[in-house]
């Protein structure tokens, strides 16, 4: 065997002739091998001006005068004034300058040389530190369950700290300063965190470790939904009491109110209600054995209307009640109304008792009387015999309350 079996260095035979031409050949490639350093894995072409020493790992498919006759993804080294190319061997070992990382050759590619458990440092892309023991530089880091084992098929991200007044968390930041954070900050409750310039810290809200209610303190929680028709809030509970509670605490007499607003438009061109559109509303549905009932099949409801085009200068409102009457489905007409003026109406505008706070009957025309049918009822007939005048029903006819004449 003229050349050792792993890195090629020439042996020196008997009564061989200027022995040290096999020698220093011998030096060179152990000059290249030992301690190896290449400049980049990733030089296609040849370098026009190297220094001597160089040392490159070949791409699949390197060019120029001396590379393109080198087999790919073996090594080049620049040495007295020639380039080289050495064979590749498995576990041959490298350090690559410019992306400051070992790599390693497993008799097909070269490969980043992974770490033992014990790394104290692990830069990814990018160097670690004494801090961030452990650092990545990359537009995405996936972590998926274990399929290769195979593993339980679960996927966790675990950070313990070590006492309740530590911080196991996330941190988000916009130029390597603070801007969001999730996770236990301070204590053991869970908490979401917001700051404008990574010093000062918000609660966005805080979820109770002992209870699990969640707190939004002095924080205005705003629900923003684009979907026609989709529920923007919803609220499920079993076997509670009190599924929706407000509480305020407050040095004067006000109490937890409800504020509905409504706009046309939209939220970035709003535009003024008009008469007759829904400011606040409510609606009651119920399962009926089979489903909930749909939007529109509401057993009873409650509307807080417009009563006028609204402006700065006018913005009357009315409430108006509806019920479903037993044994139907549809939401029946408008049972009581609470108009502008503060008159009470049912079954639509018929007022009942005006703004003066005065009982009104509703009125008729002798033309137009409904059934006397159910005794006990009265009305006004306007064009009665005589003139208007009240009038009740005794199961048959209509009959003036002056004389009790059969109106005609």
């Amino acid at each position: 065997m003229d050349q050792s079996p792993r890195l090629s260095l020439s042996y020196v035979a008997p009564a061989q002739a200027q022995k040290h031409v096999t020698v220093n050949e011998t030096f060179r490639r152990l000059d290249a091998l030992v301690q190896m350093t290449v400049m980049s894995r990733t030089v296609s072409a040849q370098p026009a001006s190297p220094e001597d020493g160089d040392g490159y790992i070949l791409p699949a498919d390197p060019t120029g005068a001396a590379w393109e006759n080198f087999a790919p993804h073996n090594l080049a080294f620049y040495q007295d004034g020639a380039w080289a190319s050495l064979a590749a061997v498995t576990g041959v070992r490298a350090y690559v300058v410019d992306e400051n990382a070992l790599v390693a050759f497993d008799g097909t590619l070269w490969s980043p040389i992974a770490l033992g458990e014990e790394a104290a440092l692990f830069g990814i892309n990018t160097g670690a530190d004494e801090t961030n023991r452990l650092a990545v530089k990359s537009d995405a880091v996936l972590f998926s369950h274990d399929d290769v084992t195979p593993g339980s098929g679960d996927a966790q991200i675990k950070i313990n700290k070590a006492a309740v007044g530590g911080t196991a968390s996330h941190l988000f930041q916009t130029g390597y300063s603070g801007r969001a954070e999730f996770g236990l900050t301070g204590d053991d409750d869970f908490h979401v965190k917001v700051s404008a310039d990574g010093a000062v810290w918000r609660d966005a809200f805080k979820v109770d470790r002992e209870t699990g209610d969640t707190r939004i303190d002095d924080r205005t929680l705003r629900l923003q939904g684009t979907s026609h028709g989709a529920s923007l809030l919803e609220l499920d509970c079993e076997q509670t009491s009190y599924p929706f509670q407000a509480t305020r605490y407050h040095t004067g007499g006000s109490g937890p109110v409800f504020f509905g607003r409504k706009a046309r438009g939209t939220r970035d061109t709003p535009l003024a209600v008009l008469a007759g559109d829904t400011l606040t509303g409510f609606r009651a549905y119920s399962y009926d054995g089979s489903n909930f009932t749909e939007s529109g099949q509401s057993s009873v409801a409650f509307l807080m209307e417009a009563a006028e085009n609204h402006s700065p200068s006018a913005r009357g409102g009315q409430i108006r009640f509806f019920t479903v009457e037993n044994g139907t489905t549809s939401l029946g007409a408008e049972r009581v109304r609470f108009a502008h003026d503060g008159a009470v109406q049912m079954g639509g505008a018929n007022t009942v008792i005006d703004k003066n706070r005065h009982f009104q009957l509703r009125s008729y025309t002798v033309a137009g009387l409904p059934s006397a049918a159910v005794a006990g009822q009265m009305i006004y007939v306007a064009d009665a015999s005589g003139g208007g005048v009240p009038a009740f029903s005794d199961g048959a006819n209509w009959r003036r309350v002056t004389d009790r004449v059969v109106v005609s």
